[in-house]
């Protein structure tokens, strides 16, 4: 039984061009790449009449591999001529231009309306490269008989070179601090915290330190949730909600970003209770303007009026002039103007805002464009409502918005030319002065171009630069005499005034201080403010006559501090007959009179030094 055969021959160039997607968080400068590669052909109707056969013989780069002997077979309304599976070990995918070729010879039975090649892996997906009937392919749109005997010549005449656009796993960018940067869990006696950091990746990228939890909103637009829509990202996870019907797009600054559809849209993104101090803070953001003529469009606002009107702004950023002149102002006095922008160019946009210097400066691509000096916020926390693609009166911005953030600090100069990402290598030296006495932390971020971000574990340093100061101590004996004798076996209470301290401690010593034996040691309790105190019983290990003791403090770095004074301990010995009181330090109580009518001498007699006789 004859068969048609038709017999072709199709030589097909493929450029591959790499975009990086995010899949892992180490840096490597190779993987595996597991390649599939298939080649279709299709008919328009569905009466599954098309049958195929073929082979095929591949060639990727310098790799030359040869499909299996058995080829692939196909039938339906689309049919895989042939298929092909390769790993190619250790290739180093970076910035490079792979060319794909393959040849191959099919047999087909049936309509062949048009025909495609398609390139898939696990590392990258690729868009379908269509062969169509254009100028350069001929396609025989001619349905034949499964019977009949017709061959047909030149399906496809010639050969294309077809780009195929690849989106191939990447990894995030390295991070390293240096020295003189503090480890994690360390205690210092300084009241600065220097942090010195690098991060390199194959790209651009933007590096940024969190710290003290500073960070308190973060829209980078790659995170979604189940709805599709961004979120926050930073630890806070506040509450983002749409107006309108922003779209998240594939070609932000860092990965994806949003566009919002311009004047009165109405589209925008709402976050709720945003929590920081609009005295001293640093908002950031990427965006692209689609039309800068267009005046007044907003940016950015947070406001305490839900309808975001009124004199509520603590801070709002507009376009306010035909020639793409960008505005940043609040309630408080703030006007930061002339800072123009481009359309249709990512622009990084920074705002610092310092109170306490009384200093708003905005920043474009990481240079100072102008700063304004007289203003006075006076209040400490921010507005409920803020509006991101939106001004005040909720006129809506035309264009895209990537990367928003707001730092609960004012971040330096070298700070904000780390968040502009110009470079592959980053190297960033920030000093954090002036810091209290307490635990901080640190936390460093790195992200590229394509929105792959790493960072790195939390780092905790304690500061404690203040040393401990003992101003005052004494003891009382149980009779509550400050500094009087105590007798043995009767309570001593130590007080001790000690500022800025973690812990206080005693030890009572026998003899000289740091040689003789520790009769007793133990710590003081914080009774309230610097008091400290403790109550001690002492018993018969406890010698009589003057003992020293030493009172120490220290603080959370272990500085120490000490005072020391002495104690007298007598002994308590009850008198009811006529005797010699021969015992050094010791106290003699005469309990009841004493009456005897033949004493020819003293009925008490003293031969030891430091005797005190309470007669009562």
């Amino acid at each position: 039984m004859g068969e048609l055969l038709k017999k072709r021959k199709i030589i097909v160039v493929a450029i591959v061009l790499l975009l990086i997607v995010f899949v892992s968080m180490e840096f490597v400068n190779s993987q595996n790449l597991n390649l599939s590669i298939n080649a279709y052909l299709n008919e328009y109707s569905s009466d599954s009449n098309l049958k195929t056969r073929g082979d095929a013989m591949f060639g990727f780069d310098s790799y030359d591999f040869i499909s299996p002997d058995v080829p692939a077979n196909g039938t339906g309304f689309y049919s895989m001529i042939t298929g092909y599976n390769l790993t190619i070990d250790t290739w180093n995918y970076v910035d490079k231009l792979l060319n794909l070729t393959f040849e191959l010879d099919v047999q087909q039975n049936g309509t062949v309306n048009f025909s495609w090649v398609s390139l898939d892996s696990n590392e990258f997906i690729c868009d379908f490269l269509y062969f169509s009937n254009d100028s350069t392919y001929t396609i025989l749109n001619t349905t034949v008989s499964m019977t009949s005997n017709t061959n047909y010549s030149n399906l496809i005449n010639n050969t294309k070179r077809v780009f195929a656009q690849v989106n191939v796993s990447s990894v995030a960018p390295t991070i390293n601090f240096t020295s003189p940067t503090p480890g994690n869990n360390t205690f210092r006696t300084v009241d600065n915290i220097f942090v010195n950091v690098t991060t390199n990746d194959s790209g651009n990228t933007s590096l940024f330190i969190d710290f003290d939890d500073s960070l308190v909103f973060w829209m980078r637009m790659d995170d979604l949730n189940s709805s599709g829509h961004v979120i926050d990202a930073s630890s806070k996870g506040y509450t983002v909600t749409y107006s309108g019907s922003p779209v998240i797009n594939d070609s932000g600054k860092f990965g994806k970003a949003v566009s919002f559809g311009g004047y009165m849209s109405g589209d925008h993104i709402e976050v709720f209770n945003l929590s920081f101090d609009p005295r001293e803070v640093t908002y950031s953001m990427w965006i692209k303007s689609n039309d800068v003529s267009s005046d007044w469009e907003g940016l950015f606002t947070n406001s305490i009026d839900s309808s975001g009107s009124g004199n509520a702004d603590l801070m709002q950023f507009i376009i306010h002039t035909t020639d793409g002149g960008l505005y940043a102002s609040n309630d408080y006095g703030i006007r930061i103007s002339n800072c123009n922008i481009d359309k249709e160019k990512w622009i990084h946009v920074v705002v610092v805002v310092s109170n306490s210097t009384k200093s708003a400066r905005m920043y474009l691509n990481g240079t100072k464009c102008n700063e304004d000096l007289i203003f006075d916020i006076n209040v400490t926390s921010s507005g409920n409502y803020t509006f991101i693609g939106a001004r005040a009166n909720l006129w809506n911005w035309n264009g895209s918005i990537d990367d928003v953030m707001i730092f609960n600090r004012t971040l330096s100069d070298s700070e904000i030319i780390s968040l502009y990402a110009n470079t592959s290598q980053q190297f960033l030296e920030v000093n954090f002065t002036n810091l209290s006495d307490a635990n901080h932390t640190f936390k460093v971020y790195s992200q590229d171009e394509y929105g792959v971000y790493n960072f790195t574990d939390e780092h905790f340093v304690i500061l404690d630069a203040t040393s401990p100061s003992i101003t005052n101590v004494t003891y009382e004996n149980q009779s509550g005499i400050l500094n009087g004798t105590v007798s043995r076996y009767d309570n001593l209470t130590i007080n001790a005034t000690v500022s800025d301290a973690d812990y206080v401690w005693a030890k009572i010593w026998e003899g000289a201080i740091g040689i003789s034996t520790v009769i007793w040691e133990g710590f003081l309790n914080l009774i309230s403010g610097n008091m400290w105190s403790i109550t001690i019983t002492t018993n018969q290990s406890f010698p009589n006559g003057t003992l020293n003791y030493t009172v120490f403090a220290n603080n959370t770095v272990g500085t120490e501090v000490n005072f020391t004074s002495n104690i007298t301990i007598v002994e308590n010995v009850s008198v009811s007959s006529c005797r010699v009181l021969d015992t050094a330090n010791t106290v003699y109580t005469l309990v009841g009179n004493i009456t005897d009518d033949s004493l020819s001498s003293p009925c008490i007699n003293i031969t030891a030094i430091n005797v005190t006789f309470d007669c009562q």
